[in-house]
C-alpha cells in the first residue's frame, strides 16, 4: 500500500478511459489553435526577456539570435 501511494504521487493517478476519452475528444479540434496561441505568448515572452535589463541571454529558437534559427524556422513551417 505505500508503495503505491509512492508511486501515485510520483507519477499521479491514471485517468479512466471515459475520462481520457471526453478530454481526447474535445481537446482535439481547438489543439492547433491553442498550439499557435502558445507560440505567440512564448515568442512575447522571449522578446520582453530580451529587452529586460537584468536577462542577459536568452535562448529561444523563434528569435533570430538563436544559433540555428534557420534550421527552426524551416522545421516549424
Amino acid at each position: 500500500r505505500d508503495q503505491l501511494l509512492l508511486y501515485r504521487k510520483d507519477f499521479g493517478g491514471v485517468l479512466g478511459t471515459k475520462s481520457a476519452w471526453a478530454i481526447l475528444v474535445y481537446g482535439l479540434p481547438t489543439l492547433a489553435l491553442r498550439v499557435r496561441q502558445q507560440e505567440k505568448t512564448a515568442m512575447e515572452v522571449a522578446r520582453f526577456l530580451c529587452s529586460h535589463p537584468k536577462v542577459q541571454y536568452v535562448s529561444y529558437p523563434g528569435l533570430h539570435t538563436f544559433p540555428q534559427y534557420e534550421l527552426a524556422k524551416k522545421t516549424n513551417g
